[in-house]
């Protein structure tokens, strides 16, 4: 309890959590996936996307939580321009601390960077 005249004090505890490395989400569960990019005009990319592992966004199923994934390219991998479809493997980055339960074979998501909406897609395979 605080008297009149001090000030309450708050204790907040920072808990380190380590980052998994890129190399390490070859050996995370995660899916194949089949994604589109949207253009620019429609408030998508104005840049081709890399889908190397340095490129993570998150996923959203309908208006659920944001699901962080990462992309299993390689430094080769081929940028994606806005409008094309292209098959790609996402592993689930902070499985199992989070359920990415609602990223099922055939379920549709939104490609986020941030708040804003980049692409859409759609889970062909679960990946162990």
């Amino acid at each position: 309890m605080t008297r009149r005249g001090q000030n309450p004090t708050l204790t907040i505890r920072l808990q380190f959590v380590p980052q998994q490395s890129y190399d390490q989400a070859q050996y995370m569960p995660g899916a194949k996936v089949i994604v589109q990019f949207v253009a620019a005009e429609v408030s998508g990319r104005t840049m081709p996307a890399y889908l190397t592992r340095k490129y993570r966004p998150h996923f959203r199923v309908g208006n659920g939580e944001y699901l962080g994934v990462v992309f299993s390219g390689d430094e080769s991998s081929e940028p994606i321009q806005p409008g094309i479809c292209t098959d790609a493997e996402v592993a689930f980055i902070y499985a199992p601390n989070v359920d990415y339960g609602d990223l099922v074979v055939g379920s549709q998501f939104q490609i986020l960077e941030g708040a804003r909406i980049v692409g859409i897609g759609v889970v062909s395979e679960l990946v162990p």
